[in-house]
């Protein structure tokens, strides 16, 4: 059994943020981070829930699973745009408002929305959050 940690090995806490706090980063890392984790959830999404052919086969059956309109109200989701259109609203909040979270937001909802078939505008809006990052 580990002993406790004593007070010397523990984070310390500086107006009641640790050592380890994630604001700390600089805005362009976590942007960088959030993009690369929508990237690779979106990717996920894509292959291995949306273009499953034998998903698609399970809800055309006569007794679909349960997860079905979950899964018809997902693909309903992306062939409206919504990420895209997530990622060009963050985007242009990002730029005349200069709100850092509009602009993270707008960065990994575009990275989403490039491979989660909206890339046009998820790209414009991926574009001026990362605009908005570099600016500030």
């Amino acid at each position: 059994m580990r002993p406790p940690r004593s007070a010397a090995t523990l984070p310390r806490q500086r107006g009641g943020r640790t050592d380890h706090d994630v604001r700390r980063l600089p805005l362009w890392l976590r942007a960088v981070v959030l993009a690369a984790a929508a990237l690779g959830l979106a990717a996920a999404l894509r292959f291995l829930v949306i273009e499953q052919p034998e998903y698609g086969w399970a809800c055309q059956s006569l007794s679909p699973p349960w997860w079905c309109p979950i899964r018809m109200a997902g693909i309903a989701a992306i062939r409206l745009g919504l990420f895209g259109f997530i990622a060009l609203i963050a985007g242009a909040r990002a730029v005349f408002r200069r709100w850092p979270l509009a602009a993270q937001l707008a960065v990994a909802s575009g990275a989403a929305g490039l491979v989660l078939y909206v890339p046009e505008p998820a790209a414009g809006g991926a574009l001026l959050g990362a605009l908005a990052i570099v600016r500030r």
